[in-house]
């Protein structure tokens, strides 16, 4: 599946997946790693909406400098997903920085 994106509210276009129906489970990866990192859980998951997102300047996502690139801005991108596919709740797993 080929990600998709949404732009954030300063306008940075990020790119994530959303597959599956269910409980919601939010994927964070590491400072600099992708929502690749997650490709291996897939087949061992029970059926879930897998939603999983590469941080700004990272993977597919845009490069916005690196005054952005906050644990603080991270969340709010992360919320700001959740808010765009209409998520009011969700499981969140985490890998690194993105715990």
């Amino acid at each position: 599946m080929m990600p998709r994106r949404f732009r954030a509210a300063d306008g940075c276009a990020l790119a994530y997946r959303d597959e599956g129906e269910g409980l919601a489970l939010l994927c964070l990866p590491g400072l600099t790693r992708t929502m690749a990192d997650f490709d291996y859980l897939v087949p061992h998951l029970p059926p879930l909406r897998l939603i999983r997102m590469d941080y700004r300047g990272r993977g597919e996502s845009d490069w916005t400098g690196a005054v952005t690139y906050t644990v603080e801005q991270e969340a709010r991108d992360a919320l700001a997903l959740l808010d765009h596919l209409g998520v009011g709740q969700a499981a969140l797993l985490g890998t690194s920085r993105g715990g």
